[in-house]
């Protein structure tokens, strides 16, 4: 049995990760995922990507690196 309307509630939980108030692990449990990339996949629909500037610092020293080692 269903008691909350499956789009508003998505919505409100997007929202809410999006400004920092619920974690991976709660929006997960909220949504009753059994993995982080059930939420991934949640998130992407939703336009929220967690990809952060230092991610990028991190995956541009890494290319370099790479390229450096092979070039």
């Amino acid at each position: 049995m269903e008691f909350f309307a499956t789009e508003p509630f998505e919505e409100a939980v997007a929202g809410a990760y999006r400004d920092h108030r619920l974690t991976m692990e709660q929006t997960r449990q909220l949504l009753g995922y059994g993995t982080r990339m059930q939420v991934d996949a949640f998130l992407q629909q939703h336009e929220i990507f967690d990809y952060t500037i230092e991610d990028f610092e991190k995956d541009m020293a890494a290319h370099q690196r790479l390229f450096a080692k092979n070039g």
